[in-house]
């Protein structure tokens, strides 16, 4: 039987017990107590008989591939990211081209053209911008039909540009908590395809100085979770392109260089879905 069919069975299982006992014992408060110790055990069992989902093993696919190297193939990106919760592919995009990316990117924080500006730790700043604006709309980064055809591949046909921005670490910004950047759909059941994926590319060289993002490989696995992590720091060129399912645990590290370190983000999610958990002004009401 169901588990919720065990909870209703149990309760009335409980109650003619409580009355059977009440009729028949002098004392009734001595009876009650029975009654109640036998509902608690009969709730209790109930609980223990709820089906867990096991663990994942852990994955064989990599975590970082070379486009250079000649591993830019779609599915094998889409393998990774739905098998370890995160991957990254090194030269997906011109080196030149994500530091003009980069370069515009500066100029309209100067102009003052983001929508929002958030502090995510110290010296660590969140810059929001119209998801349409160039670099982040449909002629800048979303101009390459390959990350359009892989975030498809995730999400389904229907994808949705959640928000845009670019996320800068001041030299000496500290290291950030562990983190989620969208929460699991249900509180039980079996593990869901992605509903939210995050698209990084880094405008500059992230090394383990500058603080690259940390990851839990295999978290965005529910019941992962509690499992020993297998933590992975991910230092990756410019040009790389960073993907990561919107449930697996991560956290920026730490800035100890000299520099800055920026990095362009799109939060990309299923059609139907909305993060009001993390609420910003510059939503794309827009399909890819």
């Amino acid at each position: 039987r169901q588990p919720r069919f065990r909870v209703l069975g149990g309760s009335l299982a409980a109650g003619a017990t409580s009355v059977l006992v009440a009729k028949l014992c002098p004392y009734r408060v001595f009876g009650a107590s029975l009654a109640v110790g036998a509902a608690t055990l009969l709730v209790a069992r109930c609980r223990r008989s709820r089906p867990r989902a096991p663990p994942v093993a852990v994955s064989s696919q990599p975590v970082v591939l070379d486009a250079e190297a000649g591993e830019l193939d779609i599915d094998a990106i889409a393998a990774s990211v739905r098998a370890n919760g995160v991957c990254c592919v090194c030269g997906f995009f011109g080196a030149e081209q994500v530091r003009e990316w980069g370069a515009e990117i500066r100029a309209l924080r100067a102009a003052g053209r983001m929508t929002a500006r958030r502090n995510r730790n110290v010296g660590r700043y969140e810059y929001n911008f119209e998801a349409d604006t160039h670099p982040f709309g449909s002629e800048g980064v979303l101009a390459d039909v390959r990350l359009v055809s892989l975030l498809k591949r995730l999400l389904g046909a229907k994808v949705r540009v959640e928000t845009a921005g670019t996320v800068l670490a001041e030299p000496g910004a500290g290291l950030q908590r562990w983190h989620q950047d969208a929460p699991h759909l249900f509180a039980t059941g079996p593990h869901l395809p992605a509903h939210f994926v995050a698209v990084f590319v880094p405008l500059c060289d992230v090394t383990l100085e500058n603080g690259p993002t940390e990851f839990r490989v295999g978290s965005h696995v529910k019941a992962n979770i509690l499992q020993p992590p297998a933590q992975l720091a991910l230092p990756c060129p410019v040009g790389s392109l960073l993907l990561f399912d919107g449930r697996v645990l991560h956290r920026g590290g730490a800035n100890s260089s000299a520099g800055e370190r920026e990095i362009l983000f799109l939060n990309v999610c299923r059609h139907w879905f909305r993060d009001m958990s993390n609420k910003v002004e510059n939503r794309l009401e827009r399909l890819l």
